[in-house]
Formats: C-alpha cells, sequence, structure tokens
C-alpha cells in the first residue's frame, strides 16, 4: 500500500525523520518500505503491509507505528458531530437478518448537502493512494476508509423503497448493476444491502447503481459496517471481485472502529457539503466486542528471545503500543489487548512485539547451547522412503498430484468428500483414490509424448504416496494409499508385470507372509473383472492389484492396457520387517523334473503349488498356462519345472523318482485334475 510522505507528517506536530530515514526504520520496525519516490512536493512510501496487521491498512495505522518507533507525539483530529436537525422526513429503519455475517451495522443521516466537486486536498490524498476522485461524498467516505481503516458507503436516502435498510442473503439467482457498470450474479450465501425489493449493495465489497449518489441527492444514508472475513472472502471469490474495501474486511477490521469512522465521515462530509447531521443513529451490535485480557509471563521474554530486558523497559514497550497493564505482579503483567490488535493472541506475540520495538538489531550471535539428542525414527516416514527408493529402482516416476477433483472426475461416486468452499470447480472433492489422478497424468504425457524431457517410447511407471478421503457412517475415512499405473504398448501380460513388480517389492519390505488371493471386491469400478487380485498378508487384505477397467481408461483418455496396483500403506507399514534371514549357498546340486497338469479352468494356481510342494521338493516354477481346442472343454493346462534338492546330500535318481511319484500321487488324490504324459 502507498503512503503519502506530507499526509502522514500532518498528525504529527514535530517534523518526522525525513522520507528515505523514515522508510529505514519502517523496514527495521515493523514493514518492509519497497520503493520511496518523490512526487511533486511529497514522497510516496511504498510499503508491504503483512496479513497480520489490517489495522495498518490505514494512515492512522500507519502513523501510531510511526509514533512508536520514532518517539515522536501523535494527534490524531478530533471528531466533532453537531447533530441538531431531525430526519423525520428521511428516517430509515435498519434490520439486521444475517447477524453471523455482519458482525455491527452502524448509520447516519446526513441531510440537505450539495454534491459537487471535493477539495483539492482530499482529491490529491486519494489520488497518491490510487482512487479515482469522483464527487464529494463519495471522496469523503473514500478518504475515511483510506485513512481510519473502516470501509464506509454512502446511499441516496430517497431510493431506499420503504425507508428500510434490510442486511440479508441475497435471493438464488438475484441480480445487481454495480458501480463499475457490471452486472453481477448473486449466491444465496453472499451477503447484500438491501432495501424492500432490492439489493442496494453487495455488503463489505462493491455498491450498487440503484441508490447511488447523484448531483440532485440531497440527503444521504452512510453505512459503516463490520462484516465476518469468512463471508466476505467467500463472496469475493465467488464474484471474482475485489475491492479496496473486501481487502480490509477479508483481513479483518476493528468492530471497536465503526462509530469513530462513521462520526469522521459525517463531519468531513457537513464541512465540505454543507451538510446537517441528523440526530438518529443506528448502531445493531448483537454480540459486542469483549475485552481481551492475557497474562504475560515476563521471563518468556528471555526464554525465546535470550535477552535480559528490564521490567521498566517492557512496561514502557508495552504502553506505547497501547496495551494496558491492568496488574503487575513480580514476573507477570495482565495485558489488556487493544481491540485493534487482532494479531495479539498468546505470549509470544507480545515477546514479538517487545523485541522489534527494542530492537533486532540488539539480539547478540550466540551459539545455541542445547543437548544434541538423535530423534526417535518416524516408522511411517521410515518405510515411506524405503518404498519409494524400490519403486524408483524398478524404473517408476514418483509423481505429487493435487488431493483434489472436479465434479468431471467423481465417477458419480457417493462416498465422496465435498469442500464447502473450493477455490474452483476443478478442486470441488476430496480425492478417493489416488488412481484418478495418476490415470489423468499416464494420458497427458501419452498426449504430449514427452517426460522430463525425454521421449515416451513404449512403456510409463508411475507411482504416488498420499492420503485418500471417503465418507462413511462413522465419518472421514481418511487412509495413507500406495498406488501404481503400469502401461507398456506392446506388453499384453501386463497382470503378471505388476504382480512381479508388487512382489519385489514385499520382499524387498521385509514382508513375507504374503500372498494373492482372488479378489471379492476390488474398490469399485476401477478394476477389470476377473483380471484383479487382491494382495493379502496373513490373511488380511491391504489392496489390489490388476487391469484398469476399460470404462474408467476411457474415461480418462488413457490407453489401453493399463496396469496397477492400490495398496493400504497404513497398514502395510505396520508389517514391514528390517530383519533379513540369509541361508548359505547349497553345496548340493538341483534337479528338474517337468509336469503337465489337466485341471478345470476355474482352478487357481495356488490350489495347485499347495499340493505339490511336499517333500524334498526345493520349488515349483509355472512356465506354461494353455487353454486350446485341443483340450476338452472347461479345461486348461498348468505346466510346472518342479526342482529338487536337499541340503545335506546330492539326491540320487531313485530318491527324485520316488518325490515325484509322491506328488503325483497327491495330485491324483483330486479326481478332476489329470498328470498328462
Amino acid at each position: 500500500m502507498k503512503f503519502s510522505y506530507n499526509w502522514l507528517q500532518s498528525y504529527f506536530p514535530k517534523k518526522l525523520p525525513e522520507p528515505n530515514k523514515l522508510a529505514q526504520i519502517l523496514t527495521l520496525g515493523i514493514f518492509e518500505v519497497k520503493n520511496v519516490e518523490k512526487k511533486n512536493d511529497d514522497y510516496i512510501l511504498e510499503l508491504d503491509i503483512t496479513p497480520n496487521r489490517p489495522d495498518c491498512l490505514s494512515y492512522f495505522g500507519i502513523a501510531k507505528e510511526c509514533k512508536v518507533l520514532t518517539g515522536t507525539g501523535l494527534k490524531i483530529p478530533a471528531v466533532k458531530i453537531n447533530a441538531k436537525e431531525s430526519a423525520a422526513d428521511s428516517d430509515i429503519k435498519v434490520e439486521n437478518l444475517s447477524p453471523k455475517q455482519c458482525l455491527r451495522y452502524c448509520s447516519r443521516i446526513v441531510l440537505d448537502i450539495k454534491v459537487g466537486e471535493s477539495p483539492k486536498w482530499i482529491q490529491g490524498r486519494l489520488i497518491v493512494n490510487g482512487i479515482q476522485p469522483i464527487n464529494n461524498i463519495v471522496d469523503a467516505v473514500n478518504y475515511v476508509m483510506i485513512e481510519t481503516g473502516q470501509p464506509l458507503h454512502a446511499f441516496d436516502c430517497q431510493k431506499i423503497e420503504d425507508k428500510k435498510i434490510i442486511i440479508r442473503l441475497a435471493k438464488e439467482d438475484e441480480k445487481i448493476a454495480a458501480l463499475d457498470d457490471s452486472t453481477y450474479q448473486l449466491h444465496s450465501d453472499i451477503l447484500v444491502i438491501a432495501d424492500s425489493k432490492k439489493p442496494l449493495a453487495i455488503a463489505g465489497i462493491k455498491g450498487g447503481k440503484e441508490a447511488s449518489i447523484s448531483n440532485n441527492t440531497k440527503n444521504i444514508f452512510i453505512e459503516s459496517a463490520n462484516f465476518d472475513s469468512f463471508s466476505i472472502r467467500r463472496s469475493c471469490r465467488k464474484l471474482n471481485l475485489k475491492t479496496d474495501a473486501s481487502i480490509r474486511f477479508e483481513h479483518g477490521v476493528d468492530k471497536e472502529l465503526c462509530f469513530d469512522a462513521l462520526d469522521r465521515a459525517a463531519a468531513l462530509i457537513a464541512e465540505i457539503a454543507q451538510g446537517k447531521i441528523a440526530k438518529e443513529k443506528t448502531d445493531i451490535y448483537p454480540n459486542k466486542y469483549k475485552k481481551r485480557i492475557l497474562r504475560f509471563n515476563l521471563e518468556s521474554v528471555k526464554k525465546i528471545i535470550g535477552l535480559d530486558i528490564s521490567k521498566n523497559q517492557i512496561v514502557s514497550i508495552l504502553k506505547s503500543l497501547e496495551i494496558k497493564i491492568l496488574k503487575s505482579g513480580k514476573n507477570v503483567l495482565d495485558l489488556e489487548i487493544p481491540s485493534f490488535r487482532l494479531d495479539l493472541i498468546e505470549d509470544v506475540d507480545i515477546v514479538e512485539e517487545i523485541i522489534r520495538i527494542y530492537g533486532l538489531n540488539r539480539i547478540k550471535s550466540n551459539l545455541p547451547v542445547y543437548p544434541i539428542t538423535v530423534p526417535k525414527r518416524n516408522e511411517m516416514s521410515y518405510w515411506e522412503e524405503q518404498a519409494k527408493n524400490i519403486l524408483k529402482e524398478l524404473g517408476f516416476f514418483e509423481t505429487y498430484n493435487y488431493s483434489f477433483i472436479s465434479s468431471k472426475d467423481s465417477l458419480g461416486l457417493n462416498n465422496l468428500v465435498e469442500l464447502e468452499n473450493p477455490i474452483s470447480e476443478e478442486f470441488k472433492y476430496l480425492r478417493p483414490s489416488l488412481l484418478i489422478n495418476l490415470l489423468k497424468l499416464i494420458g497427458l504425457n501419452l498426449r504430449t509424448k514427452q517426460i522430463q524431457g525425454k521421449s515416451i517410447k513404449d512403456y510409463l511407471e508411475f507411482f504416488e504416496i498420499g492420503k485418500t478421503f471417503n465418507k462413511s457412517k462413522e465419518g472421514l475415512i481418511e487412509k495413507r494409499m500406495l498406488t501404481g499405473i503400469v502401461w507398456a504398448e506392446k506388453e499384453r501380460n501386463g497382470f503378471f508385470c505388476t504382480k512381479s513388480i508388487v512382489e519385489t517389492l514385499l520382499k524387498r519390505l521385509g514382508i513375507t507372509n504374503y500372498y494373492f488371493d482372488v479378489s471379492q471386491n476390488s474398490s469399485s469400478d476401477f478394476w477389470a473383472k476377473s483380471k484383479t487380485a487382491e494382495i493379502k498378508i496373513d490373511g488380511k487384505s491391504v489392496g489390489y492389484l490388476g487391469e484398469l477397467s476399460l470404462r474408467i481408461l476411457k474415461k480418462f483418455d488413457a490407453p489401453q492396457w493399463v496396469f496397477g496396483f492400490d495398496i493400504d500403506f497404513d497398514a502395510l507399514a505396520k508389517e514391514c520387517n528390517e530383519e533379513n534371514e540369509f541361508r548359505p549357498i547349497p553345496k548340493f546340486p538341483a534337479a528338474v523334473r517337468d509336469i503337465s497338469i489337466l485341471v478345470s479352468k476355474n482352478t487357481r494356481v495356488a490350489e495347485v503349488l499347495n499340493v505339490i510342494q511336499k517333500g524334498n521338493l526345493k520349488d515349483a516354477d509355472l512356465f506354461d498356462i494353455y487353454e486350446g481346442k485341443e483340450l476338452p472343454a472347461g479345461k486348461k493346462n498348468l505346466a510346472f519345472h518342479l526342482i529338487f534338492q536337499s541340503e545335506d546330500k546330492t539326491l540320487s535318481g531313485a530318491e527324485i523318482d520316488a518325490a515325484y511319484q509322491n506328488i503325483i500321487k497327491e495330485i491324483q488324490n483330486h479326481p478332476e485334475w489329470e498328470v498328462r504324459k
């Protein structure tokens, strides 16, 4: 925000430091002065006001800081109200139907005004602050807003229907023609100032044309209100509209400022427009301001900043900041926080105020004396990092996506968590699955044919670890998931490739008691039927792997043959183990025999493996699955390599034959299976 040096000087009987020196003082003590520009006989200081100090979005606020930092006496102009006239003909009733959004509403009426140009000194000060002069009434309320930080608005009394002001929420699809010559479509959660028939202003944001000041205006109704900052911020976002008033309300305005600013505006209008201030005034204040008392521990100054500052110095600094000392003890002070200091909440805030006034440059550089201890390992973070490294070594790219999805990406799911105040339609819901954004990402990369500056050839592998959000009867379900997708243009055995990736991941995380089962419920519509497996550890389901359904792929413009895995990482991390079991390299040779088994199409490979893995059998590897016309209907052929090996001796041919025959006998115990010869 820009500030006129001459305007600031007008509040001080004594000379302020010269502009560049003042800029240096303000930068060290409160806000960075980004620029000092000479303009005619004045200097313009551009300050970077931080969001925690909305009181300094005004000349009074910066003048108070100049007083504290320079020690120069400050004289705020006194306001004298000479209210003798009655407003019987223009008496306007005010009704607040939205006390949660309108926290305070004050008003006055000024009669018999003469609308014209405002004095040159007001025009000059407005122009310095980027506001174009309009007429003496509008300029006066804008001037007081810049001076005090309290936004105000003036209405033409003759244009207010039924002499009634109603503070209410807009009706659905209601419209308003605003002073900027734009028409705004209002929503039912946007606050308006209305009369009995129509909205006159968007509360705290922009005035309307219906009751605007014209050259024929004689009596005016001046509004000085305090609106809920969240409500104003949400309305601005929906309307895509920012104004000087809305910026102040969004950051927070002192509720106790309303009447002081209102009287200042009324007195100024009476002076420059020859108006008469009516006796009648309105102050609707449902929840009055309660004094904020803070018990401040003096020892916290030493503890936080490491300086010994005397109690007298601390008290002097606090008084200069208009913080009242209600009670003083040995090591504590009971403080009354001024209403305009919305940022002072706890001890550390008071310490910050003390040190910035005392002088940050007076803090000495000392090495900290503190015991260095090894922090306790965060198990979740450790295993998350391990999983990331394993997948990167397997050729995956790690991705970071937004935690939000749009309506068109919602897949019609009814367990979505909708945001109350989304920043756009693209971020309306919290993501129910990591698969959604990963599929969008794979489609995007294939369209651009580039990833990290390299051309895409025939495969893509992405993964992400992040949280998903779903609704249930019990409330919000929040899970940390590990999800990956694999696309290979020429690969039709993607299921087994993906299964191999998951197996490698689990083994390297120290998990051995895992297995894959027929999927019973594979997270809604994401997976292709009969091409999905459930990942289980000790009988407990931790996720799924398989081929993504064609419907989902088309929805996100992803190519065919996309496979993936979706694992509950919270559950997985509990099963991870750093212990490794080492075995000596076998001393004795292994013997390999092949076996071919005819089974029904519904028979799982795992069922067969459970039967044949017995005795001296070291391992059994499936190397072929065949289904064809040569086989009986409803049958398939499974071919295995059987590896026989002993840790104690070299197996003889007879021992191998005996073990092989035992396996055949076990298979023959299942009448529907047949060993093919």
